[in-house]
């Protein structure tokens, strides 16, 4: 009896867990890994600037952190964008697999696992670095998925997919170098964040997750 319990709360983690993960399943090619890699190799970059040698000791220990703190980040807004109507039905479509449409879960249910990971987000934020991307990126969600500027112009979507993009990058570089990117980022850096955004701008980016 308490076998057949046990494999049941099993299956119940793994369930939620997959569609978590579900939710991100198409951005880690797309965010996810590219941004973690931009933060890496710019990370790479100043360092060798500074010391003259590639400092892998002090940049390989920060990998996990930054891919994780660039899917977590990432996640709330994924679950805030695909859980409203147009997503779902657009979705529906082009992406069945996807928690909404495959009717894994409610839109009341991901709305509060949305509210429930936005503060982890910050957290985690506050711990690795990059919080004031953090926060920049939850005011983009909220105008890009509740305020639907995204659908009110094209030049405040492709605004918002800018900004979010140099978040993503910046917010990665920041938890590489624990949170000191203002002791590092110089003119050259802000003037790549400036070339990102403006390529992101003028080709639209991505539209959703």
């Amino acid at each position: 009896m308490f076998k057949d319990a046990s494999k049941t709360s099993d299956k119940t983690w793994f369930y939620h867990a997959y569609s978590i993960w579900l939710f991100t399943r198409s951005d880690l090619k797309t965010i996810v890994f590219p941004q973690s890699i931009f933060g890496i190799i710019t990370a790479l970059a100043l360092y060798s600037q500074k010391d003259g040698i590639l400092p892998w000791g002090r940049v390989i220990p920060r990998i996990p952190s930054v891919v994780f703190w660039v899917w977590i980040n990432l996640l709330p807004f994924a679950i805030d964008n695909q859980r409203q109507p147009a997503s779902i039905l657009e979705d529906s479509h082009n992406k069945p697999w996807r928690p909404m449409p495959s009717r894994r879960m409610t839109e009341a249910q991901a709305r509060t696992m949305m509210l429930g990971f936005y503060p982890l987000a910050v957290y985690a934020s506050l711990r690795l670095g990059g919080l004031k991307q953090c926060l920049t990126l939850i005011v983009l969600g909220y105008g890009y998925n509740d305020l639907n500027l995204a659908d009110w112009h094209w030049a405040s979507r492709n605004a918002i997919n800018a900004l979010g993009f140099c978040s993503f990058a910046s917010g990665a570089l920041d938890v590489v170098l624990r949170g000191s990117t203002h002791h590092h980022m110089g003119r050259d850096m802000y003037l790549w964040l400036m070339i990102i955004a403006a390529v992101v701008f003028s080709t639209g980016g991505t539209r959703s997750p």
